[in-house]
């Protein structure tokens, strides 16, 4: 075989080999975490506690409250742009893109109508946090997506803002049946969430002294986590709000003072 002949060979095994790698890198799931790398494969199960991924030879469990967000390989573009409208906060175009993607779906992977009948729902929920209008819809969405998916990933978040439009409905009651479903969550960050929503709700019924002492639980607690720490920040939030209301504005400017100086310039959401 002659050298033009081996040179030949070689760059056809190499053409092979790139669009084999390029096919294998397009087929596959991608995960999205909080805090942590991204991680790539398919996912073979899913579960409230998360989801499992096959990488290679390697099975690889992701619990459910480090994931931020999941892109299938077979998922449609429409529905890509519809979380990225949802993430920069333009919640009509996201839900309009949701919608779009659910008209035009045929036969699709069970975890892809999942997550798209759980975006839909947490849409209006979040619509519904400044449009009245929405609560009834979202309430319906929430419920039926609780009822229907009982062994998803998102059940604890789904409870999270069913709660929170049951108690913008002003139903305490169903809304504390929801947080008390997510206090049942077993993850620090997710279980503080639930204490600090349930504090708000107190709160909102003007006993103090029963918000203080969620928000106090949570306060007291060593947050190691990135979740863990936002709930703790909203917790001295909540505590600022509830000793404000109480008429100790004194004692809720220091702990508002403490949190600004001790939270990034950066983190706009907590400085606001």
């Amino acid at each position: 075989m002659t050298n033009k002949h081996r040179t030949f060979l070689c760059w056809v095994c190499l053409i092979a080999l790139a669009g084999f790698a390029s096919k294998t890198l397009r087929a596959a799931d991608v995960v999205t975490r909080r805090d942590q790398p991204n991680v790539s494969g398919t996912i073979t199960a899913a579960s409230r506690e998360g989801v499992t991924l096959q990488r290679r030879s390697k099975e690889i469990k992701i619990e459910a409250n480090t994931i931020a967000s999941i892109s299938y390989d077979d998922e449609p573009p429409v529905l890509r742009l519809g979380r990225s409208a949802e993430r920069s906060g333009n919640l009509s175009v996201a839900l309009r893109r949701y919608e779009e993607t659910s008209a035009a779906l045929e036969d699709p992977r069970p975890l892809v109508k999942t997550d798209l009948e759980f975006f839909l729902a947490r849409c209006r929920a979040k619509l519904a946090m400044t449009d009245a209008a929405e609560l009834s819809r979202a309430a319906e969405l929430l419920e039926t997506f609780r009822s229907s998916h009982l062994t998803s990933y998102h059940y604890y978040p789904l409870h999270d803002w069913l709660g929170k439009v049951y108690a913008r409905q002003g139903e305490p009651a169903k809304a504390r049946t929801a947080f008390e479903e997510l206090a049942g969550a077993p993850w620090k960050d997710l279980q503080w969430r639930a204490e600090v929503a349930q504090g708000q709700l107190l709160l909102g019924e003007a006993d103090y002294a029963g918000a203080l002492e969620h928000f106090q639980r949570v306060l007291a607690g060593n947050a190691e986590t990135l979740g863990e720490k936002v709930q703790q920040q909203e917790a001295l939030l909540a505590k600022a709000t509830c000793l404000s209301a109480q008429g100790d504005y004194d004692e809720a400017e220091t702990l508002l003072r403490g949190l600004i100086d001790d939270t990034p310039a950066e983190d706009a959401a907590v400085q606001a």
